[in-house]
């Protein structure tokens, strides 16, 4: 039995790495393993939540600023923004916002700052992913400073999607109207995602290799915005009978969760066809280029000083080390 087993597996094998989407799809899943893709989901999920109230009440403050002598056409803007579920928050924090400029501009720079709580979960899941090591990622100040640019993308990016919604409600119902709405929001998203990418990359130019990565997270994306108040009424619904008033909460982040899996999906897809990560076997006694590149990948993120070096071998034949233990009865 045990031969039949391994015969299938070399066989199975043999047929992923010669079939080229196979083979990729097959890397991507192994990639996205090896690098805690459920746990980089995880946080993306948490801080997202926390950061998204921040981040909705500054863009709903500023046009209400920009928009105040047309407040109908505000209305429509921020109902378009606002999920349901957190209606009623930014509304209540959006009025309890200070009117004298000193007391505002301090609450603003603490909503920036607690907005960014994504911004750098997203620094560290896109290092990460692309393998970069510790020494060789940003210092201090340029963090901080490609940061706050992220986040100025992310409102700019909320203030394109709501305007967006709010035109094609005036178009009306139609095909015309809805096509130019998913277009349009798709192209704004994957032009942000891409430009996260480039802002929050300690490599020059990963950006270049990211477009694919950004295309699929942007669709992904156009549909959370297009269906995600239809998902999000379910999911509460379904969430009801167990947590009770809490069913809002994790209906959203079930939602996000969702989501941010698609997201880091994403990302491991742009890195493996960026550095040709695959194919990659099945077989752990028979390693391929890739899984040693995969490899090397992962170990040297441990580099922090220009004194460290660490290196990896995957080897065909391992032996057990002396002392290990492993050749013990």
């Amino acid at each position: 039995m045990s031969a039949l087993v391994a015969r299938v597996i070399a066989e199975a094998n043999r047929w992923q790495q010669r079939i080229p989407p196979v083979g990729f799809g097959y890397a991507v899943i192994r990639k996205y393993g090896e690098d805690s893709g459920a746990r980089l989901a995880a946080l993306l999920t948490y801080y997202g939540f926390l950061s998204s109230i921040p981040i909705l009440l500054i863009v709903v403050w500023a046009v209400s600023q920009v928009l105040r002598d047309d407040p109908a056409l505000r209305d429509e803007f921020i109902a378009a923004v606002i999920p349901d579920s957190l209606n009623e928050a930014i509304t209540s924090a959006l009025a309890a916002m200070p009117s004298s400029p000193l007391p505002l501009v301090i609450g603003i720079i603490g909503l920036l700052f607690t907005g960014n709580g994504i911004v750098f979960t997203g620094y560290e899941i896109i290092n990460q992913i692309q393998g970069v090591p510790h020494r060789d990622r940003l210092g201090f100040l340029p963090r901080y400073i490609r940061a706050f640019a992220t986040l100025f993308v992310l409102l700019l990016g909320i203030a394109a999607l709501g305007g967006i919604a709010v035109g094609v409600a005036r178009l009306g119902p139609g095909f015309l109207g809805i096509g130019l709405g998913l277009l349009g929001s798709w192209t704004v998203l994957a032009l942000v995602l891409l430009s996260c990418v480039a802002l929050l990359s300690s490599t020059p130019g990963a950006w270049r290799a990211a477009w694919p990565g950004a295309i699929i997270g942007g669709a992904i994306l156009t549909i959370l915005v297009t269906l995600g108040g239809w998902l999000l009424s379910v999911l509460v619904s379904r969430s009801g009978a167990v947590y009770g008033p809490f069913a809002a909460v994790v209906g959203l982040f079930s939602l996000l969760y969702f989501v941010s899996q698609g997201l880091v999906f994403a990302a491991e897809i742009a890195v493996v066809r960026r550095k040709r990560l695959w194919p990659r076997s099945l077989v752990p006694a028979e390693p391929t280029p890739a899984d040693q590149a995969s490899l090397a990948l992962r170990t040297r993120i441990e580099e922090r000083t220009e004194a460290d070096q660490v290196a990896a071998t995957v080897t065909s034949d391992p032996q057990p080390s002396p002392g290990s233990g492993r050749e013990a009865g």
